[in-house]
């Protein structure tokens, strides 16, 4: 039996756990991608032509006879996985399930989709099996904990079961889904599940309340199966890099004390995490030191204390980021900071404390990132969203805060552009609001990606090129290659020696 995921990007840790957990049930899986995800926004020729790709896909998933169809549903791509289940269902009538955090929070949102059977709140991995059981045996499925669905036109929601507490018991993540040509030099792995934080706009607090007191809010896997999990990847796929996706990796420091020194002796592979800043002291950077780690992603969100305390619920100071900051450079690790604009109460004078703030202090890199919301986090109360948005919002639908300062998108490229302009210029812009006369660019995201893949590359920073070094382009243009003209192989060597050379630096 053939269960076939279908997802908008090329990884998805998700699914690769639940394809090992059916591997080890008996049962064949599959990973499509659709390289049309980033072109539903573009008009003319190119979505024509993406469209006709995308009938080509549909088709030959479905020319393999899937048992059943499963996708991976987030806020961005909620939409994007209603048309395709939609294509699939005008042409056959394979079983689909949705799945991921968009169906967890809103399940009667999706399945109220004529094209959608079953919607998995939660954890899929125990409750995605015993569905596939329980349709294979035609037994009921009212005790699949977890499981939305439909019994003649009313829709069932059966309670939320028990997250699986011994994370050890688990197969280690199937890599082996993915394209053949897929670059796995940089490893993608999870030792935890879960998050203890209250962000008022983060989805996690919602899903530790779904649970209640089934669960505690954060599981870990022994270190021991962590580091067996990458020996086993080092030996197979050769691995260069180790990306930690845990969100947060830094929450035990016994754990990290145990688990660096076994790193350290077993694995000795350059490494990226995400901290938060109250667990990023002294004694655990060391420890990130000792992993050889070279990028901590840390969430700073808001550089204005009231915001940051008062709407987020994130405590701790501008001082204490500075200070991280600089210890991390002390000790070798670059440090990504994550922001957040549209955050209520923003104005441009926030904005513009956080470019002084980073002029100054010049760490890694420096993301900026639009509010979403998700429904039922505490932040759509503070935001006051009109009726039109909210109404949106429990249809699944991706809702991004407006940025209402006209000044914001000029102030981003000025953020890009302090990657490649010396202190005193960025503060003279800044000074005399020349940022004002900047000419606005649509897409600011790719610009101040250009400008720092630049940056990285003329400066020859190892650690820069890692952070910057996205091949997702490259490789949907060989996925395409690949699945839709007439599925032919690309080779595995293409512009391989190019893209070592930069992995590299």
């Amino acid at each position: 039996m053939l269960i076939t995921f279908i997802h908008s990007e090329l990884q998805a840790l998700g699914i690769e756990y639940l394809s090992a957990i059916l591997k080890a049930k008996g049962y064949r899986t599959e990973f499509v991608v659709d390289p049309c995800f980033q072109f539903l926004n573009k008009q003319g020729a190119i979505l024509k032509f993406m469209m006709r790709l995308r009938k080509k896909i549909v088709q030959s998933v479905l020319d393999k006879n899937p048992a059943m169809v499963a996708f991976s549903v987030n806020a961005r791509n909620g939409p994007w996985a209603q048309e395709m289940a939609r294509e699939i269902k005008s042409l056959s009538d394979v079983p689909i399930v949705f799945g991921g955090i968009q169906p967890t929070l809103v399940p009667e949102a999706f399945l109220r989709d004529d094209a959608v059977d079953y919607v998995i709140r939660g954890e899929a991995d125990l409750i995605f099996t015993e569905l596939i059981k329980r349709l294979e045996q035609n037994l009921p499925l009212d005790s699949v904990d977890g499981l939305v669905y439909k019994n003649k036109g009313r829709m069932v929601s059966n309670p939320l079961g028990v997250p699986i507490s011994d994370l050890d018991a688990l197969p280690f993540a199937d890599k082996d889904i993915l394209p053949n040509w897929f670059n796995k030099k940089l490893y993608r792995i999870i030792t935890s599940r879960g998050c203890p934080g209250q962000c008022t706009y983060c989805c996690a607090p919602i899903i530790n309340k779904l649970y209640s007191a089934n669960t505690s809010s954060i599981r870990r896997r022994s270190s021991g199966n962590v580091i067996r999990e990458l020996e086993v990847a080092r030996e197979r796929f050769k691995i260069e890099r180790v990306f930690f996706e845990d969100d947060l990796f830094t929450f035990e420091y016994e754990w990290v004390e145990q688990f660096s020194l076994e790193y350290k002796r077993r694995i000795n592979l350059p490494c990226l995490v995400h901290a938060t800043l109250n667990t990023l002291t002294e004694p655990m950077i060391r420890l990130l030191e000792r992993m050889q780690c070279v990028i901590v992603e840390v969430g700073v969100q808001s550089l204005n204390p009231v915001i940051r305390s008062d709407i987020l619920k994130r405590y701790y100071s501008n001082d204490q980021i500075r200070e991280v900051i600089k210890l991390l450079r002390q000790h070798g690790i670059c440090c990504l900071c994550d922001n957040i604009i549209g955050l209520p109460k923003q104005n441009e004078g926030d904005l513009v404390n956080m470019v002084k703030f980073y002029n100054e202090l010049r760490p890694g890199k420096i993301e900026i990132l639009k509010l979403e919301y998700y429904p039922g986090a505490p932040i759509v109360k503070q935001a006051g969203l009109c009726e039109k948005k909210q109404m949106a919002l429990c249809q699944g639908r991706l809702i991004v805060a407006s940025q209402d300062n006209r000044h914001c998108i000029k102030m981003m490229q000025l953020i890009g552009l302090s990657y490649i302009m010396p202190r005193m210029l960025i503060s003279f812009l800044l000074k005399y609001k020349l940022y004002r006369w900047f000419l606005p660019i649509s897409d600011v995201n790719h610009f101040n990606q250009l400008i720092y893949y630049c940056s990285a590359v003329f400066r020859k920073d190892r650690r820069k090129i890692l952070i910057g070094l996205r091949l997702d382009v490259v490789h949907k243009f060989r996925y395409i290659m690949e699945k839709v003209f007439r599925n032919q192989k690309c080779k595995p060597d293409l512009h391989k020696k190019r893209r070592t050379l930069l992995l590299r630096g």
